[in-house]
C-alpha cells in the first residue's frame, strides 16, 4: 500500500506531474476541437471521397 502511495505522489512531486499531464491532455483536446471546427467551417476539400 505504501509503494502505490508513493506511486500516485511520485515522492512529493505528484502535483507537478499530474498537472503537466492534465495541461497536455487539455492542449492536444482542444488541438482536436480546433481542428474539427476548422474542417466545420470550411467544407469537403478537394480530397473528399465524394468529390467528383
Amino acid at each position: 500500500m505504501n509503494t502505490l502511495h508513493q506511486l500516485w505522489l511520485l515522492d512529493g512531486r505528484g502535483p507537478y506531474v499530474w498537472g503537466a499531464l492534465l495541461a497536455c491532455g487539455l492542449a492536444f483536446a482542444l488541438e482536436l476541437w480546433g481542428l474539427q471546427r476548422r474542417r466545420l467551417a470550411l467544407g469537403p476539400g478537394p480530397d473528399a471521397e465524394d468529390a467528383p
